[in-house]
């Protein structure tokens, strides 16, 4: 027989967290966007679903078109994901940028804090000075069997494949001859 201690018979068990299986929520949000009914349907509290909406932009699986453009808003919700976009942009900006984020960024109407208008001119800067260095910088040679970069230290032969080229030069100077006579 099991002896139940009076004291933890009487403590509360700690708030087990919900889990959403995201492709589920996704495929709920598109089917019908809107607030009241995914809370129903998925038994969510607000802040919960705000954790949702927001873990999801981040992410980048939910985008911000589609999260603007839902049916019955819940007010509360759209200030704390906002406040969650500019950081997720600006991080998507840093890690792996693009023109069309950068172009929603600026054009989205709210007023951008000067951290992210400055990441935006640092990342201009920097694709400014990438696209000069890759208009100066020599094209590379490729290896015609593998298509992997010629490598320097080996000039006769591919460091990947290990074809020799002189080999492939010759073979392909004799591929346009016919051997035999047309007449």
């Amino acid at each position: 027989m099991s002896e139940e201690h009076p004291q933890e018979a009487h403590l509360p068990s700690p708030p087990k967290k919900r889990s959403v299986n995201a492709k589920q929520f996704l495929a709920a949000f598109r089917e019908r966007p809107d607030d009241v009914h995914l809370m129903q349907m998925f038994a969510l509290k607000p802040k919960q679903l705000g954790k949702i909406y927001s873990t999801l932009l981040q992410k980048g699986v939910l985008s911000e078109y589609e999260y603007s453009y839902r049916d019955k808003k819940i007010p509360e919700l759209d200030e704390e994901a906002r406040t969650v976009l500019a950081a997720s942009a600006l991080a998507n900006m840093v890690e792996s940028p693009s023109q069309a984020l950068a172009e929603l960024t600026l054009s989205s109407g709210h007023q951008l804090d000067p951290a992210v208008t400055k990441a935006l001119e640092e990342w201009r800067k920097r694709k400014l000075v990438r696209k000069a260095s890759q208009v100066t910088e020599p094209t590379m040679e490729l290896c015609p069997k593998c298509r992997n970069p010629k490598d320097p230290s080996s000039p006769d032969s591919c460091a990947y494949c290990g074809i020799v080229f002189a080999k492939i030069a010759s073979s392909e100077k004799f591929r346009g001859v016919s051997v035999w006579h047309d007449d």
